[in-house]
């Protein structure tokens, strides 16, 4: 009997390696952030010390069994953009100091908010992206994607407080004036509003 079922055991075992092999690597976050948006993300990484985006390189989009590679890029744009959007903010709070207000910086940031807004879905996009979400993660089991919506819900905030807008000010703003932080103080508070923040998103019971 073992004779007859060691054959059949090897077969099966070579079919499966060669599927595994077959099979594609999942992309970096890198990867999808160049298949999203190739144009803003070729500008990050002209300038961009490599350190500044290993954080993309490092990052898997770990796919669930039996999703496409078309499937988990759309899974994954909304944690890609949310990281985005993370790194802008970061750069653009820096702004406070004269000392960072230097040519390379402003790029850097326009560069940041490019990536930002290339990634923010429009409404349609959104709602595949939700519609995804809800056949892979079924609600009955997993209950509705509101991590997904809290996550543009974080984004839509930083556009509604101005954030851009007050960039486009911050870089008119003389560094080597003794007044700086002041005159960055009134724009921001002048030109920014203050927006509802977005509801956390609700745990579900297991």
């Amino acid at each position: 009997m073992k004779r007859v079922f060691l054959p059949i055991i090897v077969c099966l075992l070579t079919y499966t390696g060669a599927l595994a092999l077959m099979r594609p690597a999942d992309p970096t976050y890198a990867q999808l952030a160049d298949q999203f948006c190739p144009a803003e993300w070729a500008a990050l990484n002209a300038f961009d010390p490599p350190l500044y985006l290993q954080h993309y390189h490092d990052q898997k989009a770990a796919r669930e069994p039996g999703t496409s590679l078309a499937t988990n890029a759309v899974l994954h744009r909304p944690f890609i953009g949310a990281l985005a959007t993370a790194d802008f903010v970061g750069h653009f709070v820096s702004l406070d100091k004269a000392e960072n207000h230097t040519p390379h910086t402003i790029a850097h940031t326009q560069a940041r908010l490019d990536f930002v807004t290339c990634l923010d879905p429009s409404e349609e996009e959104r709602q595949i992206t939700l519609d995804t979400y809800k056949t892979v993660y079924p609600v009955e089991t997993y209950g509705p994607p509101t991590e997904i919506a809290h996550l543009f819900a974080e984004t839509d905030k930083m556009f509604c407080m101005g954030v851009d807008r007050a960039f486009e000010g911050i870089k008119k703003l003389d560094p080597t004036n003794p007044f700086y932080h002041h005159s960055h103080y009134h724009l921001t508070k002048t030109t920014m509003t203050v927006c509802p923040k977005p509801t956390p998103p609700t745990q579900s019971p297991d």
